[in-house]
């Protein structure tokens, strides 16, 4: 975060929205970067985005209620994960290039719609950008790097993949999203279920495993190299500071279902803003 020191130790987070649109768990969520609005996937087999600067009644509460702004309809069972990029100039109105997979091993690319879309006008089919196959099981993970050109993604399958989304890094597929490649080095390591690129180096992928292990990958010698991890359900947040090696703030935050509660966090990478995703089917919005 740059801005506003939203990651100082000093600083303390407040409730702010309670997101309470879906009908079952929030298996995660992701921030719009070039905007102050949220997307989440559900066990309902939905995303919904979320405009966060709607205006809010009543003041009284310490959390407040907002309506989703769209509801992307596709998936067929629950989606796992979701990542968004910012958009890329080509689509008039779009707020971004947004990629979610789930437990039909499907990841789809979705044309974000503008902030002040009507939430009550029908669904629009032409939101789907298009569908990425190759993964054979459920996709647990989906992130793509700082420039927003690449997605990565990890699957049940044993599977981490390496996707060019919008389908013109080949020069000339039409948007239609292609498959870069497969990397291995992991099959000590069982499934992977989580996956990003690291911030300050692009090159490099770090995929998280079930069995607790951690994988470094290096995408321009495409060569893994292990390194260690990892966390719990005690349904509330825990802001650490990673140089002091101490928790610096604890805020209760989803209830307990099915012996899980906090299933995702997300920071905005450009505002003071922090979001949790809970197996009690909602989102909340911190400040």
């Amino acid at each position: 975060v740059t801005d506003g020191g939203a990651l100082s130790p000093k600083r303390s987070w407040s409730p702010r929205l309670t997101l309470r649109s879906h009908y079952d768990a929030v298996r995660a969520l992701a921030f719009v970067p070039c905007h102050p609005a949220l997307v989440t996937a559900s066990e309902d087999a939905t995303l919904k985005l979320w405009n966060l600067q709607k205006p809010l009644v009543p003041k009284k509460n310490a959390a407040l209620d907002v309506e989703p702004v769209y509801a992307f309809r596709g998936h067929r069972g629950p989606v796992l994960q979701v990542a968004v990029a910012a958009g890329d100039g080509g689509d008039s109105g779009d707020s971004g290039l947004c990629c979610s997979a789930g437990v039909d091993a499907r990841i789809r690319c979705w044309r974000l719609p503008g902030l002040d879309s009507d939430p009550y006008d029908g669904y629009d089919p032409r939101v789907l950008r298009g569908v990425l196959d190759g993964h054979a099981d459920a996709v647990w993970g989906l992130a793509f790097d700082v420039t927003g050109r690449h997605l990565a993604s990890c699957s049940a399958d044993g599977t981490v993949r390496l996707w060019d989304p919008r389908g013109d890094s080949g020069g000339g597929t039409g948007g239609a999203g292609t498959c870069l490649s497969v990397l291995d080095g992991h099959k000590d390591h069982g499934v992977p279920t989580s996956v990003t690129f690291v911030p300050t180096h692009p090159a490099q992928l770090v995929a998280g495993f079930r069995s607790g292990a951690t994988v470094l990958y290096d995408l321009e010698a495409t060569k893994a190299t292990l390194v260690s991890p990892n966390g719990g359900h005690d349904c509330s947040l825990h802001l650490c500071h990673l140089l002091q090696r101490t928790c610096v703030q604890e805020l209760p935050a989803h209830r307990r279902k099915h012996s899980e509660a906090v299933l995702a966090v997300a920071f905005h990478p450009r505002r003071a803003l922090s979001a949790s995703a809970g197996a009690d089917a909602l989102a909340k919005v911190f400040v």
